[in-house]
């Protein structure tokens, strides 16, 4: 994660001191690979965020199913069928949550 936010910090500045340039069809193609580097590793580094956080999500969904799991299964008076449903619906209850 420390690696990601410092490269989001360092193309942010890179952002401001170079704007980004329009490629135009009279720019050779080192000057168009150029001109598209600084959006390619900004994209790159959107990507890596992304995975980070879907990671985050799911050992945050895994815990959440685990402690459930368990509370359940300590009830006395456990129903199986019932205990499902009740995991099931939370589990719904968080992903709408998380959509919004």
């Amino acid at each position: 994660m420390f690696c990601t936010a410092c490269s989001s910090r360092v193309f942010s500045g890179a952002e401001e001191t170079n704007p980004v340039e329009a490629v135009s069809e009279d720019d050779s193609q080192e000057e168009r690979e150029r001109k598209e580097r600084i959006p390619q590793r900004k994209a790159d580094i959107s990507r890596c965020w992304s995975k980070y956080c879907m990671d985050v999500l799911r050992a945050s969904r895994d815990k959440c199913v685990q402690e459930l799991t368990s509370t359940e299964q300590n009830d006395e008076d456990h129903d199986t069928e019932k205990g499902q449903r009740r995991i099931f619906m939370t589990l719904r209850s968080m992903i709408l949550r998380s959509q919004c």
